[in-house]
């Protein structure tokens, strides 16, 4: 799958923050899913479209991981 590269978010993870996350979140991301996030943190995929059990299926964006974030609802 292609994605357009200007959606990327940046600066790209580290597999310190990956692993911050996954206790975080008590999971295990599969090598090949940190490997994907780490190159493609919050992309959109040029192809969006995709077929799967005789099923078509549209990804608008992959989430996107941020090492620092804040909210402020005012």
């Amino acid at each position: 799958m292609r994605m357009d590269v200007n959606t990327i978010v940046v600066p790209l993870l580290s597999d310190d923050l990956l692993d911050a996350v996954e206790r975080g979140l008590g999971v295990s991301f599969p090598e090949s899913y940190r490997n994907f996030i780490k190159e493609h943190n919050g992309a959109v995929p040029i192809t969006n479209m995709f077929s799967m059990n005789q099923q078509e299926y549209i990804v608008e964006k992959f989430l996107c991981i941020l090492s620092d974030s804040e909210f402020d609802p005012n």
